[in-house]
C-alpha cells in the first residue's frame, strides 16, 4: 500500500518552464502562484501545467513580473513552500560574475524573494543557483544572502550538488539553499553592513544552540544518490530522425541555398535544419551512415524521409558527447553531457554534439543534441517533453529554456526530504 503524499501549497518564482513545479507536484504540492517574465517560457509553462494546475491560470495567479512595484506581495495566496531558481547569469562564469552589480538587475532579484518571504513567512523555501554564488565577490554575496534569510528566523543549509550523481546524464553543479522557519529562538542575526560582513560560520556560532525550538535536521548527504543513466537510455524519446552530415558549419535554415532546399524539402519541419551539420561546400552533401539495429546500411547523397526511422540513437558504441571549442571539436571525456546553458539558444556551436556514426575512411559523423534530448538530460519526463514539442517557439528558445531549467531529479529528492520536516 502506497503511503499518501503530504499535501502542501507552494509558489514558483522565476519559474522558467516549471522544473520546480514538476518536482513539487510529484511530491504532493499544489502551485497557488507562479511568476515568469519571459514570454516564450510562459508559453511553455502554461502548456506544461494548464491541465494539472488549472486554477493557477484561471485565477490570474500566473504573474508576469515579480518586481512590479504595483504587485502587493500580501495578495499572494498563502503557501507553505517558496521555490525559486533565481536568475544566475550574474553569478555564473558565462554571466561574467557581476553579482549584485549586474547592470540588468539580475543579481538584485534575490531581494524580491526576500521581500516575499518577509511578507508571507512560509514554512520553508528552496533556492537554486550556480555554484559560483558561494564564492562570488570573495564570498560576500553569499554572506549577504544568508544574513537576510536568517534575519527572518529561518534555519538554512546549503550544498553544491551535481546532477550526474542523481540519475541525470549531465555534469551540472548547482548550489541549493533550503530554509525552515523557526529553527531557533532568541536574538535575530543582525544584517551585515558594508564595513563588516558576517561570515556564515560566524552567523552559526553566534546562535545559542540550546535555544533552538527545533533542530534543522536536513542532511544533504542523506539524499540518496542514484546511478547515472547511460546516455543511450534517452534514445526512446519520441522525435523525428535528424540526419547527420559531415562535420562543419550548421545550415542557416532561414535562408538556405536552393540545392539544400532540394535535399531537405521532404522534411515536415524546416526548423529541424538547424540541427544539421555539413561540410560547408554548397552542393556537396553526403548522408550519414544509416544505422538500423546497429548495422551499417550504406551511404547516399540524397535524403529520403521514408528511409529514416525515428530512433536517432545506436547501440554500437557511439554514445560519446562532444563540445565545440572555438575552432575545434573536443571530446567530453567525463562520460556525461556538459552543463547545458542558456547560451544554447544563441546559435553557433553552443549545443553539445554527439557522435553517431563513422564513414569508411574513419571520419566521425556528429550532430547536435536536439532540444528534446536536452530536456531529457534535465530530467523532464516524456509527457512534458511531448507538451514542449508542441509549443510554437523556435528551437533556439527551447535550447535556452532547457539550459535555464533546474535539474528535476535533484529537486524532487530535496523536496521529498524537506516536506517530511515541515
Amino acid at each position: 500500500m502506497n503511503k499518501k503524499k503530504k499535501e502542501f501549497k507552494f509558489i514558483d518564482l522565476f519559474a522558467g518552464i516549471g522544473g520546480f513545479h514538476i518536482a513539487m507536484h510529484e511530491n504532493g504540492g499544489k502551485c497557488v502562484f507562479a511568476s515568469e517574465i519571459d514570454k516564450f517560457a510562459r508559453q511553455t509553462y502554461e502548456a506544461n501545467f494548464k491541465n494539472i494546475s488549472p486554477e493557477l491560470f484561471e485565477n490570474g495567479n500566473f504573474n508576469v513580473d515579480i518586481t512590479d512595484p504595483q504587485l502587493d506581495y500580501n495578495s499572494i495566496p498563502d503557501f507553505d513552500v517558496l521555490c525559486a531558481g533565481f536568475p544566475c547569469q550574474a553569478f555564473s562564469i558565462a554571466g561574467y560574475r557581476k553579482g549584485f552589480e549586474d547592470e540588468k538587475g539580475r543579481g538584485n532579484l534575490f531581494f524580491n524573494i526576500f521581500h516575499v518571504l518577509d511578507k508571507k513567512r512560509p514554512q520553508a523555501f528552496i533556492l537554486e543557483n550556480v555554484k559560483n554564488l558561494k564564492t562570488h565577490d570573495s564570498g560576500r554575496t553569499y554572506q549577504v544572502i544568508c544574513s537576510h534569510l536568517t534575519s527572518l528566523g529561518y534555519g538554512i543549509k546549503c550544498s553544491v550538488l551535481n546532477s550526474k550523481d542523481y540519475g541525470l546524464h549531465q555534469n551540472r553543479e548547482r548550489i541549493f539553499i533550503i530554509g525552515i522557519k523557526n529553527c531557533w529562538k532568541g536574538e535575530r542575526i543582525p544584517l551585515p553592513t558594508d564595513s563588516k560582513i558576517l561570515k556564515f560560520d560566524q552567523i552559526e556560532s553566534s546562535l545559542n544552540k540550546q535555544n533552538y525550538s527545533k533542530i534543522l535536521d536536513f542532511n544533504f548527504s542523506e539524499i540518496s544518490k542514484k546511478n547515472i543513466y547511460s546516455f543511450s537510455e534517452i534514445k526512446n524519446i519520441n522525435k523525428k530522425w535528424i540526419p547527420v552530415l559531415i562535420n562543419g558549419e550548421r545550415i542557416n535554415y532561414l535562408n538556405p541555398p536552393k540545392k539544400i532546399q532540394k535535399y531537405f524539402q521532404k522534411f515536415e519541419d524546416r526548423n529541424d535544419w538547424s540541427n544539421f551539420i555539413y561540410n560547408g561546400k554548397e552542393g556537396h552533401f553526403r548522408r550519414a551512415v544509416n544505422y538500423i539495429n546497429g548495422k551499417i546500411r550504406g551511404e547516399t547523397n540524397m535524403f529520403n524521409w521514408d528511409q529514416w526511422g525515428e530512433d536517432t540513437w545506436t547501440d554500437d558504441g557511439y554514445n560519446n558527447i562532444y563540445q565545440w571549442r572555438r575552432k575545434y571539436v573536443r571530446r567530453n571525456t567525463s562520460g556525461v553531457a556538459p552543463t547545458l546553458t542558456a547560451n544554447m539558444g544563441t546559435g553557433g556551436h553552443n549545443v553539445p554534439l554527439i557522435v553517431c556514426g563513422e564513414l569508411e575512411n574513419g571520419d566521425k559523423l556528429i550532430r547536435k543534441l536536439t532540444p528534446e534530448e536536452c530536456f531529457a538530460i534535465q530530467g523532464f519526463n516524456q509527457d512534458v517533453i511531448n507538451n514542449i514539442s508542441k509549443v510554437p517557439i523556435t528551437n533556439g528558445q527551447k535550447y535556452k529554456q532547457a539550459g535555464n531549467s533546474v535539474p528535476v531529479n535533484v529537486v524532487k529528492l530535496i523536496t521529498s526530504k524537506l516536506i517530511s520536516l515541515i
